[in-house]
């Protein structure tokens, strides 16, 4: 392989595969009164940010109940596994055909693998505030 960036690719979605597999059998716990309390008015300080993790975003709508927060991470992490393993699929499908076949160059190859995850990612963010969390 010539262009390096997509063994890059490759070592990053797996490294987002090692933790959010990780974390989904070893979830973090629900967190304490004052920390709620600074998510919900989205800021953290250093002793709320072991707590943190997810979208942003999100986190205010994750510490309004336990549930959210245990049904929300969940997802979230069993997602993010799948969005790895996704990843790694159109990077090798990418690589092989920029590289070895020449069919495109290695910016359009950048563009093509990181425009669905992107997507993605907005979906999920969508789906977990339509489906996963409930007020």
């Amino acid at each position: 392989m010539d262009n390096k960036i997509y063994l890059i690719f490759l070592g990053v979605h797996i490294l987002i595969i090692i933790v959010n597999y990780h974390l989904l059998k070893n979830p973090k716990p629900y967190p304490p009164e004052e920390v709620r309390e600074e998510f919900k008015r989205g800021r953290e300080s250093l002793s709320s940010y072991k707590y943190g993790g997810v979208s942003h975003y999100l986190l205010p709508r994750l510490v309004k109940s336990q549930a959210n927060w245990i049904n929300g991470n969940a997802y979230w992490y069993r997602s993010s596994v799948k969005f790895g393993i996704f990843g790694i699929g159109i990077t090798l499908i990418k690589a092989i055909l920029g590289e070895v076949f020449k069919l495109f160059d290695p910016l359009m190859g950048l563009f093509i693998i990181l425009f669905p995850l992107v997507l993605g990612m907005i979906g999920l963010c969508i789906r977990m505030e339509k489906d996963v969390l409930k007020d």
